[in-house]
């Protein structure tokens, strides 16, 4: 628990001391304390408190209070009504309209009044009246902690939604813009009535329409991994055909931006497993085509690490990197990071399905980068074990 703004000399003691212990977390769930009692009621309240260390709290007067809600956005806030004087249903009313993020508000009474209706009327989520129990307080906050960190989790599963339909919307644009362009061409012979002449547009425009393809082939196979349905036909097969192939294919791409394309697979090393062939080289080529496209100059590398009881194989590049805030999600659904800007918008889901095509083979994808420094993707996964007739 983190305590800040006490009063007293004692209770800066207790700040001190407990910030030195636990220090500062933006794990632990932020507790604003509103109260304008005298410093017994106060001092009982931080009490009931601080017997949870999950909890980094601050101490707040009516004045303070609105400063503090919109700059330190706590998760719950405890509102000391006892105070007769305090009008306590306008700072309700004011953080409501005022405060865009939502977080439960908690009123402690010492009185019948105000009534929970009329708390809950005025914009609080629960109401509790002294004396009450450490226990009970305790639970309290605990619910509504709870209750405030779905609402977030469903708050965020919103905001990636509209920011996937955004580059959805982008990404559909794009080759169908390109497609009616060239139909439109073609119509009005710009190119010619001679099939030889219109062959180069037709394979544009072929392209555009693959393209256009390869994305909602993606969104099929996403939602089909996040439903448990995707079927894979697993089969014996070495890796490393596989990861030639898609060098030969990406091999152009890289040529056309200088960068250098190495392979390094130990011919001393099993690289036998057991999987799906396509999905697989879908795995490989999203993820060398990325450090490709996030690359500007320098290298890109698939090596494969030494290890006897698993296939180890890192694809590293000297690109852009990623940014520290990003790597935690950079695996999640809809998630473009700060490799998402400019020209290199996406919809957010090659990670995603590279990741559940790994753990569908009971294997591990990890990612290391610093930005500026590029980036070091690890995959593993199991070796081929060959039933054997006992």
């Amino acid at each position: 628990m983190h305590i800040n703004n006490f009063p007293s000399t004692t209770n800066d003691f207790i700040a001190d001391a407990s910030n030195r212990i636990l220090g500062k977390s933006g794990e632990r769930d932020k507790i604003l304390l509103v109260s304008n009692s005298d410093r017994d009621d106060k001092s009982q309240l931080l009490n009931c408190l601080q017997n949870e260390t999950s909890y980094w709290v601050k101490v707040a007067s009516i004045t303070e209070v609105l400063k503090l809600v919109r700059e330190w956005s706590p998760n719950l806030m405890v509102l000391d009504t006892s105070n007769p004087k305090l009008e306590w249903h306008n700072l309700i009313g004011i953080i409501r309209s005022t405060v865009t993020a939502y977080f439960p508000i908690l009123l402690i009474t010492n009185s019948d009044k105000p009534s929970l209706d009329s708390a809950l009327e005025a914009g609080a989520d629960d109401l509790l009246t002294k004396p009450f129990a450490t226990n009970e307080i305790g639970a309290r906050i605990r619910v509504l902690l709870r209750v405030n960190s779905r609402i977030s989790k469903y708050e965020n599963c919103l905001k990636d939604q509209e920011n996937f339909v955004r580059l959805l919307i982008h990404d559909l644009r794009v080759p169908l813009v390109a497609a009616i362009h060239l139909f439109d061409s073609l119509v009005d012979g710009v190119y010619g009535d001679d099939l030889k002449q219109i062959s180069p547009v037709l394979r544009r425009l072929h392209s555009s329409t693959q393209s256009l393809l390869d994305l909602v082939n993606t969104l099929l196979d996403a939602s089909l991994y996040d439903a448990g349905v995707k079927n894979l036909n697993f089969e014996k097969l070495d890796l490393r055909q596989i990861i030639i192939s898609v060098i030969d294919q990406l091999l152009p791409l890289a040529t056309a931006k200088k960068l250098n394309l190495q392979i390094n697979l130990d011919t001393s090393l099993p690289l036998v497993v057991e999987g799906d062939t396509v999905e697989l080289r879908r795995l490989f080529l999203n993820l060398v085509s990325n450090a490709i496209k996030f690359t500007d100059f320098g290298w890109v590398k698939i090596v494969q690490q030494k290890d006897d009881s698993k296939v180890v194989i890192e694809v590293s590049d000297s690109g852009m990197g990623i940014a520290i805030e990003d790597l935690p999600k950079i695996f999640s659904r809809f998630y473009c990071g700060g490799r998402g800007r400019g020209n290199n918008v996406g919809a957010g889901l090659g990670l995603y399905l590279a990741k559940q095509i790994v753990e569908a083979h009971k294997g591990n994808i990890g990612v290391s980068s610093s930005p500026g420094l590029g980036s070091i993707f690890t995959i593993q996964l199991p070796l081929f074990q060959p039933i054997t007739n006992k």
